[in-house]
């Protein structure tokens, strides 16, 4: 399984850690392919035709976080600060494309962690693809309540009630405005940020 499992900087979690051979909670520091995020009843619409994913979440009745999350992927290149995986993807229901994904995971001294993920579509026919990572981010395991929280993005997709996305929107009608650092409050079903 691809993901990062644990981080820490001097002697701190960054991540919320779990045993590499452990099948964490809630995708704890999976890569999300083809999809991340939820796709409300696992139905959704591609160059004119329907797709049925199966559902994976049954109290949001949704697909979430891709196919590639809990599926083996390979070493094919590994040093003293860095690590390359490798997976493919073969046409499944629902998705009937095939990819062939990589993840470099290097450290550095002086910049920390990057990540690099591509994918190439290796069917014959255009495919529907969209990535993320979802790696809990920490301050040594402390409540998160009292931090502040800074994201530079203007625009924010709203939430059905079974946290599906649904409309775009600006951050300032949804409260969501954190280009200036401040506090994350949970009232306002702010845990996805």
């Amino acid at each position: 399984m691809a993901g990062l499992a644990e981080l820490t900087f001097q002697g701190c979690h960054l991540v919320i850690p779990h045993k590499p051979e452990e099948m964490p909670l809630a995708h704890l520091g999976k890569v999300l392919i083809p999809w991340p995020n939820r796709i409300a009843n696992g139905c959704y619409r591609y160059q004119g035709q329907e797709y049925q994913l199966p559902i994976n979440e049954h109290g949001s009745k949704a697909a979430i976080h891709g196919l590639l999350a809990w599926r083996d992927w390979q070493i094919s290149e590994l040093s003293a600060t860095s690590v390359t995986l490798t997976a493919f993807l073969p046409p499944s229901y629902g998705y009937p494309f095939m990819l062939a994904s990589q993840v470099v995971y290097s450290l550095n001294a002086r910049t920390g962690l990057s990540v690099e993920i591509a994918s190439q579509n290796i069917g014959t026919v255009a495919a529907p693809y969209g990535v993320g990572i979802h790696p809990y981010l920490t301050c040594n395991l402390t409540s998160v309540d009292e931090y502040l929280f800074q994201l530079p993005a203007n625009q924010v997709y709203a939430i059905d009630e079974h946290a599906n996305p649904t409309t775009l929107h600006h951050v300032d009608e949804l409260d969501l405005n954190f280009t200036q650092a401040k506090k994350n409050s949970r009232d306002k079903n702010r845990s996805h940020l």
